[in-house]
């Protein structure tokens, strides 16, 4: 088969069959291609040196698969054997000054080594199971999405790149190994992240690794405030809730989920409204693998910005 930019890939077999799954029906496929790279012999001759390389790719079963890979922080990658990851970032009041300027992003590969992904024990660290970077199995890490304002954060081993930093965890599932790709306060000068931003970490493989490419969304958790307990999932249906002194419908309209609200007066219930001011409400999967949603009102001059969770309470 020939794929746009890949050339011609010769499908070998298929592994990983997740085309059972609910939301991310897909296929990892392995396919071997001819890579050419020229080189220069000691008499001065061009010559054409041709190699097969081994790699692997991720396919989604439709439209919906791929578009709820964008929504769920986890998936599967071909990294020399199926390994499946999930991402989650996490914004922290540490101190005043890192208000908006901070988040802690983390990328888990489980049951994989560190040393696999091309980390080495941090000599100065190796009781807290800390990895610096050696001969990194990736070109680098990428760090994109709306919180970035256009600015990508990269992660890797090139000078003018952040170096990444990893954790490894060993347990009875087996090794786990998280890349650490934290934005501290002075890279983040052009950014201003807020919670329920989406973020996108983008892989990008070493040349002729045989190794995927893969990117992974999160959402951005202020103050560690993202903690569903069972699924909500919205539909046409909707759903209500309260919040202060405002109760809420939410439901979902040609595709996109609206909200109305009633407020309580001293005069009683207002009349239902659609809520007109900029408002996201952005789905997500959590890590937890339960669905919830992530709400960011802009506020006005006389009240500032509004940012909350709702999930469904499980039942006692």
């Amino acid at each position: 088969m020939a794929l746009p930019g890949e050339g011609t890939l010769t499908l070998t077999q298929y592994t990983g069959d997740h085309s059972q799954d609910a939301r991310q029906p897909r296929i990892i496929v392995i396919g071997q291609q001819e890579v050419g790279a020229v080189s220069r012999t000691e008499a001065g001759q061009a010559m054409l040196n041709v190699t097969t390389v081994e790699s692997g790719m991720t396919f989604f079963n439709g439209l919906e698969s791929a578009t709820n890979y964008w929504n769920d922080a986890e998936g599967s990658v071909w990294l020399g054997k199926e390994v499946n990851i999930s991402a989650r970032s996490r914004h922290g009041q540490f101190t005043a000054n890192e208000k908006q300027d901070h988040i802690d992003v983390d990328l888990f590969f489980e049951n994989t080594l560190c040393e696999d992904l091309g980390f080495k024990a941090d000599p100065d660290n190796t009781q807290n199971n800390g990895f610096i970077p050696a001969d990194l199995r990736a070109d680098y890490f990428r760090l994109i999405g709306e919180g970035t304002n256009g600015a990508n954060f990269d992660f890797g081993m090139e000078n003018w790149m952040h170096k990444p930093y990893a954790f490894q965890d060993i347990d009875v599932d087996g090794s786990h190994c998280a890349v650490n790709l934290d934005v501290r306060k002075d890279q983040a000068t052009a950014s201003n992240f807020q919670s329920g931003q989406a973020l996108t970490i983008y892989v990008s493989e070493k040349a002729n690794s045989g190794d995927e490419e893969f990117i992974i969304n999160t959402f951005i958790d202020r103050d560690f405030s993202i903690e569903p307990k069972h699924d909500l999932i919205i539909d046409e249906n909707g759903i209500y809730f309260v919040d202060g002194m405002t109760v809420g419908y939410l439901s979902v309209f040609n595709g996109e989920i609206i909200e109305e609200f009633s407020d309580y007066t001293s005069t009683g219930w207002t009349e239902w409204a659609k809520f007109e001011g900029e408002q996201k409400i952005t789905a997500y999967q959590a890590m937890n693998g339960n669905h919830a949603y992530q709400f960011w009102n802009k506020g006005d001059s006389y009240n500032g910005d509004e940012s909350f969770t709702i999930w469904l309470i499980p039942p006692v």
